[in-house]
């Protein structure tokens, strides 16, 4: 369905768009409620009117479940078809004429992004080049184009009750599959990339029909041993390495189920924690619910990483946190609104999601994090999922 549509439409008159060509993954889903598979897709909004879709004909079943209106299909199937540029080319003419678009009227792009969010098939990712932008000129008539990214990025940080029920949704198969991971750490002889693909596979199986969920993806990374002292950077590769009896398991996650997503962390020890860990592992979750009690509205990201960060500091281990405390979430993996960090002054509002991710990174040790989706709310802080 169609939705944050009358918002967007506001800002879009307040800076004098006519219309918005969009195509990115998040964006698609965020207005549309549908997951675009490949990113061949766009989803035409127009300052005043109703907006529309243009979809190649595979994906014209998405959007029906999606339950929208206003789809425009191209072939890009049938070999004897007009090419697919010219197809779309015809439906933007068609749409820039029922908008009264003109040679002088703005255009807004998905200009300057340096993040986006993949495709359910997400072997690939297409974003708005040359071949986007002559379409859009061609096809409407105007070459006027300007960024709407600062436009949506604000729409998206505020989520609504369908989008607040999809992210319940991702967030409860998440939490599952964690579970998952706590039982396979345990199992003898077993290997991180085992692990990775037993969490992965459990989860893709578990999330068909979950609830009316369509479709499921998901990102894993289990750091052990030596590696766990540095899970703070990004993209931690899982190997072959055998977990061991005494180990810190940090398994970090993305999940995607329909284009909303999860980012968790859960982690544990083989064997059971005890001693430092036992004493990491509870300073972690202290410092996480310290976290969760810092959030409501008008708090700031500051305010939140300081929270978390005190824990830390009070019990000698501040050196050891070594990541912020998190970020918002839900139509990406990481949402630039709003960030929480010791220098934030992002100002959190109802109905933001985001992610509290409080982290010790030991050397000799290993690293500890945990990291759950939090809806902010007029009584505080809820944590999704779990």
């Amino acid at each position: 369905m169609y939705q944050h549509i009358t918002r967007y439409q506001e800002v879009m008159r307040e800076n004098d768009i006519a219309v918005s060509v969009l195509r990115l993954p998040q964006n698609l889903t965020l207005f549309t409620q549908y997951w675009s598979r490949n990113g061949y897709s766009y989803a035409v909004i127009p300052a005043d009117g109703k907006p529309g879709v243009v979809v190649p004909i595979a994906e014209e079943m998405d959007t029906r479940q999606a339950g929208l209106d206003n789809v425009y299909i191209y072939d890009d199937i049938d070999m004897e078809a007009e090419d697919t540029d010219t197809q779309i080319k015809k439906i933007f003419s068609k749409l820039a004429k029922e908008y009264g678009i003109t040679a002088d009227s703005k255009i807004g792009l998905e200009l300057d992004y340096d993040v986006i969010a993949p495709c359910l098939c997400s072997g690939k990712v297409s974003l708005v080049g040359e071949k986007v932008k002559k379409l859009v000129a061609e096809g409407f008539g105007s070459s006027q184009f300007v960024t709407v990214k600062h436009l949506i990025t604000d729409v998206m940080a505020i989520k609504n009750e369908s989008d607040i029920e999809k992210l319940k949704i991702v967030n409860e198969l998440a939490a599952q599959a964690m579970d998952k991971f706590e039982e396979l750490v345990n199992v003898p002889g077993i290997t991180e990339v085992e692990v990775v693909y037993e969490v992965e596979k459990y989860l893709q199986i578990k999330a068909r029909d979950y609830k009316g969920a369509k479709a499921c993806r998901a990102w894993g990374q289990l750091s052990t041993g030596k590696k766990g002292e540095i899970a703070a950077c990004d993209g931690v590769v899982s190997d072959a390495r055998v977990l061991e009896k005494g180990d810190c398991c940090l398994y970090e996650m993305g999940v995607s189920v329909d284009g909303y997503w999860a980012d968790v962390t859960r982690s544990a020890v083989v064997g059971g924690a005890e001693g430092k860990t036992q004493e990491m592992m509870e300073l972690v979750e202290k410092s996480f619910q310290a976290g969760v009690n810092a959030v409501k509205p008008g708090a700031t990201g500051r305010d939140i990483d300081v929270a978390t960060r005190k824990v830390m500091e009070d019990a000698g281990y501040a050196k050891y946190y070594q990541n912020p405390a998190g970020h918002g979430v839900g139509f990406s993996y990481h949402e630039p609104i709003p960030e929480l960090g010791p220098t934030s002054d992002a100002v959190l509002k109802e109905n933001m999601v985001i992610a509290i991710e409080p982290a010790l990174y030991v050397p000799g040790i290993g690293g500890l994090r945990k990291e759950l989706n939090v809806l902010v709310t007029k009584d505080g802080g809820v944590i999704l999922g779990w």
